[in-house]
């Protein structure tokens, strides 16, 4: 007995068909696809970068909720910081990649200079 295989695409096609299928599962997914974004460590977060647009990776740690959003730790094994949202505060224990604006709060005592910085966060996206 003979058995014919009849396909309605080329065999050039055809060798795609798993490669767009991932794409098209990616794309239907709710995070964005994140190829060349740089992950700054928290740890590496510094003054000379305050103004900048940056992204990074952690874990939500504690909270303040806020009439106008709030405030959450994000820590990773690097360091914390706090982040400013005015889409209110995750769960604590969410891992998240945020991107934000660094930002410094100065709190000046006797002419020193205690200042914290903290993120003001555009997006944030669960991981």
């Amino acid at each position: 007995m003979t058995v014919t295989t009849v396909s309605f695409l080329p065999r050039f096609n055809r060798s795609l068909i798993p490669l767009l299928s991932g794409l098209f599962l990616l794309n239907g997914c709710d995070t964005p696809l994140d190829i060349g974004v740089d992950v700054t460590p928290l740890g590496t977060l510094s003054q000379e970068q305050v103004g900048n647009e940056v992204t990074v990776e952690g874990v939500v740690g504690d909270r303040a909720p806020l009439l106008d959003g709030g405030a959450y730790v994000l820590q990773d094994e690097t360091g914390t910081i706090w982040v400013i949202s005015e889409e209110g505060v995750p769960e604590a224990g969410d891992s998240l990649r945020v991107q934000g604006t660094l930002e410094q709060r100065e709190i000046v005592i006797n002419q020193r200079d205690y200042g914290e910085l903290y993120l003001q966060e555009q997006q944030r996206t669960p991981q």
